[in-house]
């Protein structure tokens, strides 16, 4: 006799081979609290090639708060996180913040620039990046790794420590990152200048006045 599989049994079976698979990852967040600042565990070093073929090292992000994202062309809820990320940038990057997008499975530098000349639209928000997007490689995928899905997201304070880390499209994560950019970066630069002093107009015994004809 032939047997009928439910329509549950099916979806628990697709979603635990799709995690298996590494394409699924349910949203978490680990804070790297855990005996105090001291105890940070030091984040990897890596070396990595943006889409114009120029390279990044670790070593030159030393001193700046950095947000270093793991994601897919073809990942939507990575496309989710974009403009969140632009915005932060733009906000906090000239005080020393840096959000690096570091692509896997995606093809060649040349398919994700072709992603990313075109015109990506979710909603009402246009995936349009501010910040740099650079080509992953084994190396970095084994250090931080395994990156078992996406979006898996490290954020690395001045001192080049792990300070947490996000396991998908956790829906606090903006405001978890910009939590601890207040806390990590100095504060903005006082506008300087002098503001409401009064100057006398010159008078006639004032030697420095300017001449007249």
């Amino acid at each position: 006799m032939r047997k009928h599989v439910r329509p549950s049994v099916l979806l628990f079976a697709a979603v635990a081979l799709l995690v298996s698979l590494g394409y699924v990852v349910f949203p978490h967040a680990d804070v790297h609290t855990e005996g105090g600042a001291e105890s940070f565990a030091p984040a990897p070093e890596f070396f990595l090639t943006r889409l114009d073929g120029s390279t990044l090292s670790s070593a030159d992000l030393k001193g700046k708060v950095v947000v270093l994202d793991f994601w897919a062309t073809w990942c939507a809820p990575c496309w989710t996180e974009i403009p969140k990320y632009s915005e932060l940038y733009d906000e906090y990057g000239e005080r020393g913040f840096e959000v690096l997008g570091v692509t896997l499975q995606s093809g060649s530098a040349d398919h994700v620039r072709e992603w990313l000349d075109e015109t990506h639209v979710l909603g009402s928000m246009e995936l349009d990046p501010t910040y740099p997007i650079l080509m992953g490689n084994a190396e970095i995928e084994a250090e931080y790794g395994p990156i078992y899905g996406f979006p898996y997201t490290f954020l690395i304070d001045p001192d080049w420590r792990l300070r947490m880390t996000w396991r998908g499209a956790v829906p606090s994560k903006a405001e978890d990152i910009r939590e601890m950019l207040e806390e990590l970066l100095p504060p903005p630069a006082a506008t300087s200048g002098i503001i409401g002093e009064a100057i006398a107009p010159p008078t006639a015994d004032d030697s420095n006045a300017p001449s007249t004809p």
